[in-house]
């Protein structure tokens, strides 16, 4: 969360939207990311929990519907890999994913782009197009190369 601060931090952005998955997971990445705006002078100016359990296209439609007329435009995605592409896809058909909105997706998202080949020529990539993702990093070492090879 730290990272996803000093994006935030860099553009002066100090609003943020947050929509994730209403587990554990999403619940702690939602806190660290708010103590870690906080540090920065930002905050969250709104949460939009989808429930892992139940979640349907109407559940997220109406928390996009909410999102969109929140005066922020800044939007942070913490959700698991089944339901993030779902998320944008309805986003993009909001008209949602174009000027005037910024959205920053966990890791998920590059795990799809890294896992999935086929991504790349499907409609999929048009819903991502724009989304600012973050990717774990391992510095290069003798196990790692072991482990690659």
């Amino acid at each position: 969360m730290a990272v996803v601060t000093d994006i935030v931090d860099h553009f002066q952005w100090r609003d943020v939207i947050v929509i994730f998955i209403d587990d554990d997971h999403g619940r702690n990445g939602v806190a660290a990311l708010g103590d870690k705006l906080a540090e920065k002078h930002s905050k969250i100016s709104y949460k939009a929990a989808l429930r892992p359990d139940e979640l349907t296209t109407d559940e997220i439609n109406d928390a996009l519907f909410k999102v969109a007329l929140m005066e922020s435009k800044v939007i942070f995605l913490h959700v698991t890999l089944h339901y993030g592409l779902q998320v944008l896809q309805l986003a993009q058909l909001h008209e949602m994913m174009g000027s005037g909105y910024v959205w920053i997706a966990t890791d998920w998202l590059s795990t799809i782009l890294d896992s999935d080949p086929s991504l790349s020529t499907s409609a999929a990539m048009n819903d991502i197009q724009g989304v600012i993702t973050l990717r774990m990093y391992t510095p290069e070492s003798k196990k790692q190369k072991k482990f690659h090879f």
